[in-house]
């Protein structure tokens, strides 16, 4: 197994595993924005990270194919309105998790999702993976990319995350994949310089609080669609499922959007990875190789 190269061999395992898990950005849109970060980095990480650059864009899918562990689906979001119904900005919202347990309870809070303080947690593992590299390294940097690029999906905020409550069924995995995955060739990445990480969580809040207002720029888009264009149309057997004109016009709408924060999701995860390499002492990261991914705790 060490033998095969470690692009290939997560490649053959997310083509075996079905890729309809529904909580992540698509695959398409994970991949732009990990080449794309990796193509901003300052040159002292950029070029430790040269020889990695397949693997990690190869990988930065990963955690959605994580399915034996069952707290994984929660670290991948939070539904701001749960932990708030304040409304936007959420002052009563817990930030630090401690509070957040205390005041909801664990079975709550998993409802909630986990994903601000999965950062900050993974963020430090990442930084103690990094000062000791070994061959799970990569894959901490590729998975800590992906959960602060999902920061960025405005529909991982919020209760409403498909639509199911006013009349947009099916937009989630319409903004993040379908109208993405058939505008590949148009999507421009093009990041500011990596974003300044001083304090993960906090970050994390501030990334999350801004996603959530562009919550109603998309269900207006796809109310708009749905009024002047058609209904999506139903897959074969009722399911949703993709709809190229219905996405196109999605698109037309608010590809702008999707491309917006999926630039701004890479000059994040830039910002992470070159802070938690500093932090662990910018290791050189010679001679690793990315092997299935390591167990959580």
């Amino acid at each position: 197994m060490r033998y095969i190269p470690a692009s290939t061999r997560f490649l053959v395992v997310l083509i075996l595993l079905s890729p309809g898990t529904g909580y992540s950005w698509g695959y398409k849109a994970h991949q732009m924005i990990t080449a794309a970060a990796i193509d901003i980095l300052p040159a002292d990480m950029q070029v430790v990270l040269a020889p990695y650059r397949e693997a990690l864009v190869a990988q930065s899918h990963a955690p959605d194919v994580w399915r034996y562990d069952p707290d994984e689906r929660s670290r991948h979001y939070v539904d701001l309105e749960l932990g708030d119904r304040s409304g936007y900005p959420f002052p009563n919202f817990p930030r630090d998790y401690a509070t957040a347990l205390q005041r909801l309870g664990p079975d709550s809070l998993q409802k909630m999702g986990t994903l601000p303080w999965h950062i900050d947690a993974y963020f430090r593992r990442t930084v103690g993976s990094l000062a000791d590299p070994n061959d799970s390294t990569l894959v901490f940097l590729s998975a800590l990319g992906h959960y602060v690029a999902d920061a960025f999906m405005p529909m991982h905020t919020t209760v409403n995350y498909d639509g199911q409550l006013s009349g947009n069924r099916g937009v989630h995995l319409r903004f993040e994949w379908w109208m993405l995955d058939q505008n590949a060739a148009a999507i421009t990445m093009k990041p500011g310089l990596p974003a300044r990480i001083t304090d993960p969580l906090e970050n994390t809040w501030k990334i999350v609080m801004a996603s959530y207002t562009d919550v109603d720029t998309i269900l207006r888009a796809d109310t708009a669609v749905r009024q002047s264009f058609r209904p999506p149309l139903p897959g074969p057997r009722g399911e949703r499922s993709a709809d190229p004109p219905y996405d196109q016009e999605l698109w037309n709408r608010i590809g702008w959007l999707a491309q917006f924060r999926m630039n701004l999701a890479a000059s994040a995860v830039a910002g992470f990875w070159y802070e938690a390499w500093l932090r662990a002492g910018k290791p050189s990261l010679q001679g690793l190789s990315a092997l299935p991914p390591p167990p959580m705790d």
